[in-house]
């Protein structure tokens, strides 16, 4: 179980990260939109974005990201990969970093179960 700091606004992950917890999920979020939600979010003080492969705004959420005066080091990038990825999911994973123009993805989930997830959820780890 995670132990939160409302001082830092963060909470502390079993993997021993820490991860804010004041973000933004930018599920329907046209590029546009994503880009100016994002500026918004990080002015703030926010530091979590959420996006997934189905959202089809990972490489808006990117730019964002790389157009914002934050450190990346201080952002933490959360996608999904969705049950058709599962088969090539390695694939799947260099596809995000090479769609968002990032280095490395703070946490990648499994969106749903579906035929394949252990495998995938191996290439995960």
């Amino acid at each position: 179980m995670g132990v939160f700091n409302f001082e830092t606004k963060t909470v502390l992950l079993n993997s021993g990260y820490e991860m804010p917890i004041m973000g933004l999920g930018t599920y329907s979020l046209t590029d546009e939109e994503c880009a100016v939600s994002i500026a918004a979010l990080l002015e703030a003080g926010g530091r979590l974005i959420d996006t997934a492969y189905m959202y089809g705004n990972e490489a808006a959420v990117g730019q964002a990201i790389l157009d914002s005066d934050v450190p990346r080091e201080e952002i933490f990038v959360i996608t999904k990969l969705y049950p058709s990825q599962f088969d090539n999911a390695a694939e799947a994973i260099d596809e995000a970093l090479e769609k968002m123009g990032l280095d490395y993805i703070d946490m990648i989930l499994l969106h749903h179960p579906g035929d394949g997830d252990v495998e995938a959820y191996l290439a995960l780890e």
